[in-house]
């Protein structure tokens, strides 16, 4: 289950949600993949057919979602007023929390709860 909560005296906003331990698994998995990869480019090094580009395309697109979890992906659970550039509201995945810093921080709640309402009339004043 997740909470949030929007701390007004603290100007923050505290997300319990199981994100920080998605986004391990993710990063554990991608790395996996690569391993996989060189693990088959040392057994067949010798082969040049079309599986062999398609691994290294795999691969390839393994490392860029690396570097993505890395550099866009926020995990933080406390997040200040201060902090937050805009939020945007999706369907599906619920609330994305645009920081100042470059990130982003998904929110996986419904688009219509009243918290999110409230996020979205707090952040996006345009």
């Amino acid at each position: 289950m997740q909470a949030i909560h929007i701390d007004n005296k603290k100007h923050r906003i505290e997300i319990k949600d199981q994100l920080s331990k998605i986004i391990l698994f993710l990063r554990f998995i991608f790395i996996l993949n690569i391993l996989n990869t060189v693990v088959y480019y040392l057994v067949f090094y010798t082969r040049q057919d079309l599986l062999h580009w398609l691994w290294f395309a795999f691969a390839l697109l393994n490392v860029y979602f690396i570097y993505f979890t890395f550099t866009k992906v926020s995990k933080q659970h406390i997040i200040g007023f201060d902090e937050i550039e805009s939020v945007d509201q999706y369907t599906l995945i619920g609330l994305v929390l645009k920081l100042k810093n470059g990130m982003y921080r998904k929110i996986f709640i419904p688009s219509e709860s009243e918290v999110a309402q409230k996020l979205v009339r707090k952040f996006n004043k345009s």
